[in-house]
């Protein structure tokens, strides 16, 4: 309830004012514990909504409406300087099983990016980006969140597969291995709006080195970012309740009262990374429990597919 953003609602918050300009560069951020009032609860779909006919909205005399907008607008603007700047968007389609109220699975739902998911995505990584740049400027400890480039074999294993299609060039191979953000970039657009893009996709991502956390700053390669941390859910990620700390004892120039914290840095890094993989897990697995629970009304007929890996059990 304490943590809940009812709208009308008093909540304490660590906030963070960034400050951008016209063309969504970043400028500045100040960070400060506040009281705040949220003025909307908006569902992804009443924003999308919002975001397709906005100019009805924004005619109708609504604030929201034109702020929605603009950081829209600025979300566009930050996605394609992150895609300049080497980033890379997969852009999965992501299975979600609907339950009734007795917990069977009903339906299986697609979800994709919107407006909506793509704007509050953009936030985030902007907030966690000026987090980890100011602790690291101020030379304080921070839990860092670090993607490592992907190995080569992990790359050069998929070359075979997309030799199999036409996009695919003799010089984008030894350019794939080596880890070019680019030239992966330029395969994902390539293979987009085929039949094969998804499985594409897939096979991508699965080379992917996984994000952990340190206490040492590796970057973040998939995102292209030169410092990154995770500062934006304390309430639900233990790694982002560290930075909380960590960031308000910069602030307030009091580090001595998180000494023993520092020293522990190390071990949360790779206890937090670990606890991930095992929650991972487990949703993954819940997931596809239910989907076979799902697919078992569904014995004995035919559907197509496609075949994104084997493996043996």
């Amino acid at each position: 309830e304490l943590c809940s953003l009812k709208p009308g609602e008093v909540r304490r918050s660590m906030t963070a004012d960034l400050y951008l300009n016209d063309a969504g560069e970043f400028v500045r951020a100040d960070f400060y514990p506040a009281l705040i009032r949220s003025d909307a609860r908006l569902a992804y779909n009443e924003a999308d909504a919002i975001l397709l006919d906005y100019k009805e909205a924004v005619a109708a005399g609504g604030d929201l409406a034109w702020r929605l907008v603009q950081c829209s607008r600025l979300a566009g603007l930050r996605e394609a300087a992150r895609t300049r700047a080497g980033g890379i968007d997969f852009a999965t389609t992501e299975a979600k099983v609907a339950l009734d109220g007795e917990g069977r699975p009903v339906d299986i739902v697609l979800r994709r990016k919107t407006d909506a998911t793509r704007l509050v995505e953009e936030a985030m990584i902007l907030a966690n980006e000026a987090v980890a740049g100011c602790l690291e400027t101020r030379g304080f400890p921070c839990l860092f969140r670090v993607h490592e480039p992907p190995a080569a074999d992990a790359l050069g294993s998929l070359i075979p597969v997309f030799q199999e299609f036409p996009w695919f060039t003799r010089p984008m191979e030894a350019r794939l291995v080596a880890g070019d953000a680019r030239t992966i970039q330029e395969i994902l657009a390539a293979s987009a709006d085929r039949s094969e893009g998804e499985l594409v996709s897939s096979l991508l991502l699965r080379a992917m080195k996984r994000a952990v956390y340190r206490p040492d700053n590796l970057g973040h390669y998939g995102l292209a970012s030169e410092a990154y941390c995770h500062f934006t859910s304390p309430i639900r990620r233990y790694p982002d309740l560290v930075v909380h700390r960590m960031l308000r004892a910069a602030l307030t120039r009091r580090p001595e009262k998180f000494d023993q914290e520092v020293a522990a840095l190390p071990w949360i890094a790779e206890h937090s990374s670990d606890m991930e993989r095992v929650a991972d897990t487990a949703a993954r697995q819940s997931q596809e429990l239910k989907m076979a629970e799902y697919l078992s009304a569904f014995t004995g007929q035919a559907f197509s597919g496609v075949v994104s890996g084997v493996a043996s059990y």
